[in-house]
């Protein structure tokens, strides 16, 4: 977690499922990938935000690069 939500968890669940036909010719591959769940405090009524960072490997013409990515998430809680 980068930055943690202020009204709020996030928890990380690994998962894996079946790429469906839009996926072309990977259709039907089994991926693995992470859920991110938020749950918002008891009560709490309005916007949250929350950055989740990861590292990536790269592989471009044969040497391999490492990647930073942070992805800023803001969830509407009703």
């Amino acid at each position: 977690m980068t930055v943690p939500p202020k009204h709020g968890k996030v928890s990380f669940k690994q998962v894996s499922g079946q790429l469906g036909e839009k996926a072309g010719r990977c259709a039907g591959k089994t991926v693995k990938g992470t859920l991110v769940i938020y749950r918002p405090d008891k009560g709490y009524k309005g916007d949250d935000v929350f950055k989740v960072g990861f590292v990536m490997d790269m592989y471009v013409s044969g040497s391999a690069k490492v990647r930073n990515v942070v992805d800023k998430y803001v969830i509407k809680v009703k």
